[in-house]
């Protein structure tokens, strides 16, 4: 672990000269890079401008008045040079009542009893389900999208389960000793969103209940993701998981943050078992159910040593909003509550040091340490980085993008955003799209000296003569055809798969899905018939495979014509994509086809009817 060095009496002369100055924080994070944090002690030492009293009689008779007030002057100036910072006056006076310490277990049990104080509300895992995170995770440059532990890129927010999932910095088995989806019932230590953290989630998976550290790379289970990957480098072993450098010090202080919030024993009456106060040790922690679970994380000397890298403004974003932000729905809508405590650690980094590393047996005082909230210059009305708040994403041939299709954001370092109107340079300004542009497209925006990108796509449905719009099973069921009307048109619509196969609205974002996956209850394909004939010349259909073990092969035709074939369709990363195409004009009934295996959803399908 780093030592905490005593500063130099030049570095504290300098620090009395910038007041409350405070240190860069990182943007998004292809941009940001950590620097250690600048660790602060002050010695109690004699000044040693004591050795002056070795200088003879005679040097100090012809001294001159001068030399003396500049003495002087330099005894004053060291005597100065400790700043001080009133815990009141941050964080909305959170702190206030943390004056000093004996110890680190005196430190702890202050900081137990004030994150439990009459503002802590423990949060339902499922209310406010997965909102809490896409606030308190969301991507710096693009609320749509939430910034994931272990994911080089930003991953998109409508993308839950599939794309990214809440992951448990401390794991849920380890700290209740009953599996993630028992103990998120339990609200409290399992449910805490200062533990939850947006991530990617395969690399979710890859984590499971390893404890946190340094990865062994001459280890037969050794894996490592790159960022070649589209993972954040991160690797792990058998028994240990090393995420990227960048996201290491919010992990860590996650944990420390636990394990002072769950160092009491508490009885979990769901699993009927006494879970223990939650420890740090230096060895690993396997996993053990039930009551004889270790209720303890390993590592600790790694876990210290990231402490050392810095807060940044994601880390803060994550705090502030755990703080305020995080609400649970109640019947009564005067009644929403926020989680409404901090993560001390997060605040005050160098708590970590008196309660777990180096200074855990030493009194000290809260007014000595400088808080994040000055670091990060919290206190100064300045914009930070600007975000897209909300933007229009798809569009139709024949729309125009306007000013009023998007929304620019300025974030302050205070954490408090403000709407901008001017200044604002979009790449696609009062652009109407046409069969010229590319299905997809990236919208530029410029603002001062930064650039923002988002993806839109051109959705031809649209412009179709008979567009579904979102479907519902309707009663649907396997091996049946049903006659179902869309938008004022009958079609026979017939789903392929074993007898008991499971049939589903898709209430996120409409349409239906099929297939368990499972023996016996696979969908084996789909088949939706017009039961008029027309001449077409376009048709589409927005579906996907439901997991990424699927896959579907789509054909469309207009009365006995293929004229579309052999198009694969498949998982696209848990989002709908939209396939077909236009064709020589054809006349009849027009089907769209598809087989494959495991599971399928269907949102809405169109087609075009021409002279």
């Amino acid at each position: 672990m780093k030592k905490v060095a005593l500063l130099v009496i030049t570095s504290l002369l300098l620090l009395a000269g910038c007041g409350s100055s405070g240190g860069e924080s990182s943007s998004a994070k292809t941009s940001s890079s950590h620097s250690e944090s600048s660790e602060q002690s002050f010695s109690s030492e004699s000044s040693k401008e004591e050795s002056s009293s070795e200088l003879s009689s005679s040097e100090e008779t012809s001294s001159s008045s001068e030399e003396s007030s500049e003495l002087s002057s330099s005894e004053q100036s060291s005597s100065e040079t400790i700043p001080t910072y009133d815990p009141s006056l941050y964080y909305d006076g959170y702190y206030k009542d943390i004056i000093s310490w004996e110890n680190g277990e005196d430190l702890k049990e202050q900081l137990y009893t004030l994150l439990h104080s009459k503002d802590y509300h423990p949060l339902n895992y499922n209310k406010p389900n997965w909102t809490s995170n896409k606030l308190a995770d969301r991507s710096l440059e693009d609320f749509a999208f939430v910034d994931g532990v272990y994911s080089a890129t930003d991953i998109d927010a409508t993308r839950t389960q599939r794309g990214w999932q809440r992951e448990h910095a401390f794991p849920a088995t380890l700290m209740t000793g009953s599996t993630s989806a028992n103990a998120v019932r339990f609200l409290g230590r399992a449910t805490d969103f200062h533990n939850l953290f947006a991530s990617d989630a395969s690399a979710n998976m890859s984590r499971g209940n390893k404890n946190y550290g340094i990865a062994d790379i001459t280890a037969e289970s050794y894996q490592d993701r790159t960022v070649d990957q589209g993972y954040d480098g991160y690797s792990f072993d058998e028994m240990t998981f090393e995420p990227a450098d960048i996201d290491k010090g919010r992990l860590a202080r996650a944990i420390f943050y636990m394990a002072t919030m769950y160092s009491h024993e508490e009885y979990d009456d769901v699993n009927n078992v006494t879970m223990k106060g939650l420890t740090i040790v230096e060895e690993n922690v396997p996993y053990v159910a039930g009551n004889n679970c270790n209720f303890a994380i390993g590592h600790l000397s790694e876990l210290l040593d990231w402490n050392d890298i810095s807060v940044d403004y994601l880390e803060m974003q994550h705090n502030q909003s755990v703080y305020q932000d995080v609400i649970e729905i109640h019947t009564d809508p005067n009644n929403n509550v926020a989680q409404g405590n901090r993560n001390p650690y997060v605040d005050y980094p160098e708590l970590v040091e008196y309660v777990y590393g180096d200074k855990k047996d030493e009194p000290g005082e809260l007014k000595y340490i400088m808080p994040t909230y000055l670091k990060l210059n919290m206190d100064k009305d300045e914009v930070h980085h600007y975000s897209i708040e909300n933007a229009k994403r798809e569009y139709s041939y024949g729309d125009t993008l306007t000013s009023e299709d998007y929304s620019i954001v300025a974030m302050k370092n205070d954490q408090s955003m403000e709407k901008v109107t001017t200044g604002i340079n979009h790449s696609l300004e009062n652009h109407t799209f046409t069969h010229e542009d590319q299905e997809w497209l990236t919208a530029i925006v410029n603002i001062a000296d930064e650039t923002l990108h988002y993806d839109i796509s051109l959705n031809p449905m649209n412009t179709c003569t008979y567009y579904s719009g979102p479907l519902n099973k309707d009663g649907l069921a396997a091996n049946q055809t049903k006659e179902v009307t869309y938008n004022s048109q009958p079609f026979d619509v017939t789903l392929t798969g074993g007898t008991s196969m499971s049939i589903s609205n898709d209430n996120q974002e409409g349409g239906f899905y099929m297939g368990s996956g499972t023996s016996g209850k696979d969908c084996r394909g789909a088949t939706i018939t017009c039961k008029y004939g027309y001449t077409i010349n376009k048709a589409y259909i927005k579906c996907r495979a439901n997991n990424n073990s699927s896959s579907f092969k789509l054909t469309i035709k207009v009365g006995d014509k293929t004229v579309l074939d052999n198009i694969t369709v498949g998982p696209n990363n848990g989002q709908y994509a939209i396939y077909g195409g236009t064709f020589e004009p054809a006349f009849g009934q027009i089907s769209f086809i598809l087989t494959g295996t495991n599971a399928l959803r269907i949102n809405s399908f169109a087609f075009n009817v021409c002279e």
